[in-house]
């Protein structure tokens, strides 16, 4: 009897469950299915959005702008080294955060390019046990901004870009090498010197190609931004005529075709010519004392490019520096009064000029973000240039 009734009240709580559980269910439901009001639209709010401030500055250096360019800061070697030594060579990072700049005494300082404070020095000779005598003649910073490579004399120094700690020397150039260049990649560097380019492997730390036969030695060596053509200078006469001075593409480590300079640009002081691509690969520039070469370099087509005489017997060792802007607009380049000229490539014509030095300029370089440009020179100092002010 007592069971029946239990199992009785078991279906009546049961029953009684079941009816509070749908109950419960179903007002939930109406909650869910009730039309949602809209949230509003930026444009509906109440409140005004804050607006940002626009720079009342462009940060690219262009020809829109040229006539707001200035210097921003000067680095002075006498600040850092207590005395001042002529500066060989200068290069941004690629993230444009450090600027590198190598002295005739081999001393390596680089700069944290936003609060304008030095990172750190080295004294090459004395970590490498080099003793150099034409100094720290090129830089270049890997693509991944890790690694710095210097030239001094006929070996290649990789510095910790971080901390300033050398990782390794590379050695097997007979002479002075003009350029090392990573050519877009971190584990290779390339080197052009005595009669040869070679190809270095970072992390074995021997030569893995080289590219010889080069008469009369390479005078200069240059990569393209992507790597994928190379150019040297040498000549294949000998004396001190060299009337068939050759700029030889190289694609893929093949020679692609030679570009033969007209007489008329040829330069028998010149120690160091400077070479570039512009980063579209549609244009290279060799500069001389007597102006600047301009051609196609997939056609070797002769372009209009700047024309002087600056030619000085008395000056042994004069760098010719040029270097084009990120979007190849611009061409800048030097001249032995410590002025800084720039070339609109699309006008043809000089738009620009800048004079600070109080000597003639070894090195220059444009940030990769077009918003500065660094130039070196014998005075011992290193200055940016930027529009507005820029810092």
């Amino acid at each position: 009897m007592f069971k029946k009734i239990e199992f009785i009240l078991a279906i009546i709580f049961s029953i009684i469950f079941f009816i509070l559980i749908v109950s419960f269910t179903f007002e939930k439901s109406e909650d869910l299915i009730k039309p949602l009001t809209p949230s509003p639209s930026p444009t509906q709010t109440s409140e005004t959005s804050p607006t940002t401030t626009q720079p009342s500055y462009p940060n690219v250096i262009s020809s829109d702008n040229i006539g707001q360019l200035s210097e921003i800061y000067t680095f002075d070697t006498t600040k850092y080294l207590g005395h001042s030594s002529e500066i060989r060579s200068i290069k941004f990072s690629h993230n444009r955060s450090l600027l590198a700049a190598g002295t005739v005494d081999s001393q390596i300082m680089v700069w944290d390019t936003t609060s304008k404070k030095l990172k750190y020095s080295l004294n090459a000779p004395s970590l490498t046990g080099i003793n150099s005598w034409w100094g720290i003649y090129s830089i270049a910073f890997s693509p991944d901004d890790k690694i710095i490579a210097t030239t001094d004399n006929s070996v290649i120094e990789l510095w910790n870009s971080k901390d300033g700690n050398l990782i390794k020397v590379l050695n097997g150039h007979t002479s002075q090498i003009v350029t090392a260049d990573f050519c877009n990649t971190s584990d290779k560097i390339y080197s052009g010197g005595d009669q040869t380019v070679r190809i270095w492997d970072i992390a074995q730390g021997k030569e893995i190609k080289r590219y010889s036969g080069i008469t009369n030695g390479v005078s200069e060596f240059y990569c393209s931004n992507d790597g994928s053509l190379s150019a040297f200078i040498g000549s294949t006469a000998g004396g001190s005529s060299p009337y068939n001075l050759v700029i030889t593409m190289v694609k893929y480590w093949q020679t692609a075709y030679k570009i033969t300079v007209p007489i008329n640009w040829y330069d028998f002081n010149a120690y160091h010519y400077g070479l570039a691509f512009s980063p579209t690969n549609d244009l290279i520039a060799l500069q001389t004392r007597r102006g600047i070469f301009l051609a196609n370099p997939k056609t070797g087509q002769q372009l209009k490019g700047p024309e002087f005489d600056i030619r000085d017997s008395s000056i042994q060792y004069y760098h010719s520096p040029v270097v084009f802007s990120p979007d190849g607009k611009l061409l800048v380049y030097n001249s032995i009064d410590g002025k800084i000229t720039i070339w609109d490539t699309l006008q043809q014509k000089d738009i620009y000029s800048f004079t600070g030095h109080n000597s003639f300029i070894n090195s220059l370089d444009f940030s990769s973000d077009g918003s500065m440009i660094a130039s070196g020179s014998n005075d011992g100092t290193v200055k940016l240039l930027g529009i507005n002010g820029k810092k």
